[in-house]
């Protein structure tokens, strides 16, 4: 080899640009495909909370439609010949009462409400019945008839014979059905309705004993040939699990230690008295994150007995939706339903709005301050809904 030749290669210079180069192109690499994680991961999450919110309101739907069935719309309008000592309607609401188990509602402008439906929510029947004794406060529901048979099965006869199944009858559930925290709905011959409380039912008889007794006098008729129903009380609220001990496990220690709140639409069955007692072992869990939960109704105004076209207005708790159900809760003919979820955490990228709601205060909700004094909010997904009452217009 020639003296003189040089080697080829780098120079140090060109090495040193090189990896430079090589270190933005990385860097560069890294920060996208961590932006588009990000990002990813975000959409899942708000993809999951429009999911939630969507299975919530098919709920709320089922439940608020079948307000009133076997039941009544107002317990004071219904033909009887003794009061009751606790009236209600099949359908009552209180404003903004759990609001403040939203974190900073009025940051936010968001609330609350109470919802609370009366019907028959453990069967799809109403029974033909017959008295149990001379007392007047028990009832023998009859197995031969269809809706019986279709609700609990046919109890097995000596012998045997067409259409039954021996040991088709489940008297556990019958128990279960007319169980003591629930009222009895029955309605004589004489066109007179009673709604009564239950005080216990034996499945293997197929009797239910309620409590007040109706009255044996020829105007409230006899028990004979009733047709009678159960009814469940079910309250729709909104809690705060860090101060509900039934939902602790819900609550995520990190969470809770930077002020995170996992406010929780909840359903459950209320006893069937003014001080609305949950019954215990009955709360579901609807909808966790809730950002929002409103309420406005569409009543008809005309007074009963509601000749003439409907006069169908709006009441929102602005224009005393709450007292107009309370006095009269069977004009009213559907529910509209606000229902807002939101992700668990603030999304670093996305800023609050004033009000929190496009393009102002009264627009639809689309993002939530989580945090006190974080410039960034949680990410919103809303449905509004009319849901109508089948089973409460006359």
């Amino acid at each position: 080899m020639p003296r003189g030749r040089r080697q080829a290669g780098f120079t140090l210079l060109e090495l040193m640009t090189a990896l430079v180069a090589g270190l933005i192109a990385v860097t560069a690499t890294y920060l996208i495909s961590a932006e588009t994680s990000r990002h990813f991961n975000e959409q899942a999450r708000v993809a999951q909370t429009q999911t939630s919110v969507r299975m919530a309101m098919e709920q709320l739907r089922r439940d608020i439609s079948r307000a009133g069935f076997f039941g009544t719309g107002n317990t004071a309008t219904e033909q009887r010949c003794v009061n009751a000592a606790f009236d209600y309607g099949a359908v009552a609401y209180r404003d903004g009462v759990y609001t403040g188990n939203l974190p900073l509602a009025g940051v936010n402008n968001v609330q609350a409400d109470e919802l609370i439906l009366v019907g028959n929510y453990a069967t799809s029947d109403g029974y033909l019945a017959r008295p149990a004794g001379a007392g007047n406060n028990a009832v023998i529901i009859q197995e031969g008839w269809q809706a019986f048979r279709r609700s609990f099965g046919a109890p097995e006869i000596a012998g045997g014979g067409p259409g039954f199944t021996a040991n088709a009858y489940d008297p556990d559930f019958f128990q279960n059905v007319f169980a003591p925290t629930r009222q009895l709905h029955i309605e004589t011959t004489a066109g007179n309705h009673f709604f009564v409380n239950i005080q216990g039912s034996n499945g293997v008889n197929r009797q239910v004993a309620f409590n007040p007794g109706i009255p044996p006098n020829p105007d409230c008729g006899d028990l004979t040939g009733a047709i009678v129903a159960p009814l469940t009380r079910i309250r729709y609220s909104v809690v705060n699990p860090a101060v509900d001990a039934r939902f602790a496990s819900l609550v995520n220690p990190a969470d809770a230690a930077r002020g995170i709140v996992n406010s929780v639409l909840i359903r459950e069955e209320i006893q069937f008295n003014p001080g609305n007692a949950p019954v215990i072992n009955t709360e579901q869990i609807v909808l966790e994150f809730v950002a929002n939960f409103s309420l406005a109704f569409v009543v008809d105004n005309r007074a009963p007995p509601f000749n003439g076209a409907p006069n169908l207005i709006l009441l929102d708790d602005t224009q005393g939706a709450e007292a107009f159900l309370a006095a009269t809760p069977d004009r009213l003919r559907s529910v509209i339903v606000d229902l807002s979820a939101r992700t668990p955490d603030a999304d670093p990228s996305f800023r609050p709005l004033a009000g929190n709601r496009d393009p102002g205060a009264d627009g639809p909700l689309t993002r939530y301050r989580v945090i006190p004094n974080l410039d960034a909010a949680a990410r919103v997904r809303s449905i509004r809904s009319e849901i109508y009452l089948p089973n409460v217009a006359p």
